[in-house]
């Protein structure tokens, strides 16, 4: 994983806001603006010159979020979970997602299907899809669509 910031021009002269975007195997996600303004020409591409009087506080900050993301992708590591830099960004930004079982089960025949890993023949696939069926049948009999997972 790549942690990258990259100064954005701001309306005030001579000033621009750091933004963050995380990377890995080529697939990006923006991450959004950190909350600093600095003067561009304090900006060396990773850190803040020493030029700025702010300079070790706003470096600080940068190596904060740089470690939160860090931390973030070693968690899911450990889990063993599927990495994205999209779930990093949802996971630093504490989105919680209410995600309905049904939305779910979609996201995972998605994902099951363009996983060259498990390498799904489409006989599989037909039956998870039948499974998708049966399960919706069920859930409208039910009145339970909007059941959470």
């Amino acid at each position: 994983m790549e942690i990258s910031f990259w100064k954005h021009k701001s309306k005030q002269a001579g000033k621009a806001q750091l933004y963050c975007r995380i990377t890995m195997d080529g697939e990006r996600a923006e991450i959004g603006s950190t909350g600093l303004t600095i003067y561009t020409d304090h900006w060396d591409g990773e850190r803040i010159s020493d030029h700025d009087p702010e300079a070790f506080f706003k470096n600080e900050q940068l190596d904060i979020m740089r470690n939160q993301l860090r931390a973030i992708f070693n968690d899911f590591f450990r889990k063993k979970e599927k990495i994205t830099p999209a779930k990093i960004k949802r996971a630093y930004l504490g989105q919680t997602v209410n995600i309905t079982l049904l939305s779910a089960f979609a996201m995972y025949l998605k994902d099951s299907a363009g996983d060259e890993e498990r390498n799904l023949k489409e006989a599989s696939l037909e039956v998870y899809d039948n499974v998708r069926k049966k399960l919706t049948t069920f859930l409208i009999e039910e009145k339970a669509l909007d059941l959470l997972v």
